[in-house]
């Protein structure tokens, strides 16, 4: 019995030696059985564990990015942030890559969220789409317009949230503002710098997630499909983020007549404010339904401007040039305000309408009773495939001077077609205006550099017609070249005289008709700066100018064709997504072709030459 009794304790206690390891073994836990729990949505479990290792070895990476993803489905993206902080880029996988990515994008560490959706990308993970769409929002951040495009273009829309579609179409309408400012030297207009201080700036489209809250027992499964990307965002009801921002801009323009004169002006526009988004829908939606809101800008913009006239004459009966110089300062300081309520409805997954209203208003020296400004009304609609793009819109300006008591109101339409054929990008559009404002002359032309770009060719003629063709390469990675052709025709005022109304303004402003060439190389350097260069020819038909005597009679009429040379070099850097540099360099030739463009009265005052030299810095915030 004795014996009996001691093997029976002896097998009991080998048992339980043999038990313990496996006793123990499952009640640590691993990140093994950790990421297993995640893997099969026991989210609670997994996170229980995961915090229990990173207990016991605070170092534990992998654990800190499978911990992080699982706050960042929860909508705890403080705790996502510190979490990942712990982790590393070199450990992105397909469970990870887009929270961290999301994660870091919120919180502006651009180049640490660029990494993780461009790891999505190479790696073909989940949410490429979003990933697609997210990189272009990061490289609009940065000023790389080009890359920007590529990016935003790359994408389907049919794979975005409605929502996400609206913003896309959004962010490639201000690309092509910020590009179209860069070029604005080369391809026309009376407003060149500072004309786009006061538009509008689309907040970046970034996950607007709740305060973290909530106990540890609220982690749920993360949802099995793209409605994850969106889950970050206040589904329902209304979104608010802004912008302060300050804008300075520097221009210098130098227009030499053959030798006879020297005009020369230093601009210099600023703006600082607040520019935002409330916007209300559904952003889980993946077709149909409406999505609306509010676009607003507020605050103070003005300029100063220096300029300097000087002329060489010589003298009967004496030898030697003579000059004299004039110089004169303008300046004026102005709130201004800007809303913009928009509509956007989403019949089909392709097909949308969009009504736009807004009404932009400066106030000099703030007072109301100088105000002026345009009120406009705009219905689109628009088609939107993977490499095909169709839109057409109508629009109503009505500008307006209280001071001077004058108003007017332009109708225009225009029409357009995208297409993508593997690296190339076709864009075809046509435009048409009627107008009054031949008889809306504001009598502060330097205003104009804070006008809506579409007051620029206004002033003096009753309608405008033209079409643009442009073909987007992209060649050597993501270096990008742009051929386009455009031609213009107006028709001025009967009777109307359409000299230049500053020695500085451009000689394309009172030409009836323009055909112009450019073609434009953009090479980006690194993620954060590009450079561009630009050379254009351009004939313009009908150019006017009227010499006038000292007390205002026209003493000669001249019409003639003008062959234009433009070469223009610029580049754009940032240092962080709040603080952008951009700048210009342009030389234009022209080649009065009439015989009596000699006679030394015109070449005075037309300039053979100018060089145009722009600056701007930015320093704009998102919240």
């Amino acid at each position: 019995m004795k014996r009996t009794l001691i093997q029976l304790l002896v097998w009991m206690a080998l048992l339980l030696a043999a038990g313990t390891p496996r006793a123990l073994a499952e009640g640590e836990p691993t990140y093994e059985s950790a990421l297993n729990d995640y893997r099969a949505n026991r989210i609670r479990e997994s996170a229980r564990a995961l915090k229990a290792l990173l207990l016991k070895d605070p170092r534990h990476r992998e654990a800190a990015m499978l911990l992080g993803t699982i706050y960042y489905q929860n909508r705890k993206l403080k705790k996502a942030l510190y979490l990942f902080e712990k982790g590393d880029a070199s450990l992105l996988n397909q469970d990870n890559a887009f929270a961290w990515g999301s994660t870091y994008l919120e919180f502006d560490e651009d180049k640490k969220a660029a990494l993780g959706f461009r790891y999505i990308l190479k790696n073909k993970a989940p949410f490429r789409p979003y990933a697609t769409y997210y990189l272009g929002v990061i490289a609009y951040r940065a000023g790389q317009w080009q890359r920007a495009r590529k990016f935003f273009q790359k994408v389907n829309p049919e794979d975005l949230t409605v929502a996400l579609r609206v913003n896309r179409r959004r962010y490639l309408a201000d690309i092509k503002r910020q590009q179209d400012k860069m070029l604005e030297a080369i391809i026309g207009g009376v407003s060149k710098s500072g004309q786009d201080l006061a538009a509008p700036q689309p907040p970046v489209a970034t996950p607007m997630p709740p305060k973290d809250s909530g106990s540890e027992e609220d982690l749920a499964a993360p949802k099995a499909n793209a409605l994850q990307v969106e889950g970050l965002e206040d589904q329902k009801g209304w979104r608010h983020s802004f912008k302060p921002s300050l804008m300075l801009t520097q221009q210098n323009q130098l227009s030499d007549n053959h030798g006879l004169n020297h005009d020369n002006v230093n601009l210099f526009a600023h703006r600082e404010g607040v520019s935002g988004m409330v916007n209300s829908g559904d952003e889980r939606r993946s077709s149909g339904g409406l999505v609306g809101g509010l676009e607003y800008s507020l605050g103070d913009i003005g300029f100063s401007a220096q300029l300097e006239e000087v002329q060489y004459f010589t003298l009967e009966q004496t030898s030697g040039v003579f000059t004299s110089q004039a110089r004169t300062n303008q300046n004026e300081s102005s709130g201004f305000v800007r809303l913009q309520p928009y509509l956007n409805w989403y019949v089909t997954e392709t097909m949308r309408f969009e009504l736009n209203v807004g009404v932009s208003s400066y106030f000099p020296d703030y007072d109301y009773l100088q105000a002026w400004g345009q009120v406009s009304q705009q219905l689109g609609a628009r088609y939107e495939h993977a490499d095909l793009e169709i839109g057409l819109e109508l629009t109503a300006l009505q500008s307006f001077d209280e001071k001077q008591d004058k108003e007017a109101i332009d109708l225009g339409g225009r029409a357009d077609v995208e297409r993508q054929f593997g690296d190339v990008r076709l864009n075809v559009q046509a435009y048409g205006w009627q107008t009054d404002h031949a008889r809306f002359q504001s009598s502060n032309r330097f205003r104009l550099v804070l006008a809506d770009p579409d007051l620029r060719y206004r002033t003096g003629f009753v309608n405008e017609q033209g079409a643009t063709g442009s073909l987007l390469f992209n060649i050597f990675s993501e270096t990008t070249l742009q051929l386009r052709l455009e031609a213009i025709q107006r028709e001025a005022l009967q009777g109307a005289n359409l000299n230049r109304l500053r020695s500085i303004d451009s000689v394309e402003s009172v030409a009836y008709g323009a055909g112009k060439s450019l073609v434009s190389l953009n090479i980006p350097l690194g993620d954060s700066a590009s450079i561009t260069g630009s050379a254009a020819y351009h004939l313009l038909t009908g150019y006017h100018y009227t010499d006038f005597d000292t007390t205002g009679l026209a003493l000669q009429d001249y019409v003639t064709d003008v062959e234009q040379m433009i070469y223009q070099a610029g580049g754009v850097i940032s240092f962080a997504e709040w603080i952008r540099l951009s700048g210009t360099y342009t030389i234009t030739s022209n080649n009065f072709v009439a015989g009596s463009a000699s006679s030394r009265e015109f070449r005075r005052r037309n300039p053979d030459y100018t060089v145009d030299v722009d600056f701007y810095l930015e320093l704009a915030k998102s919240f």
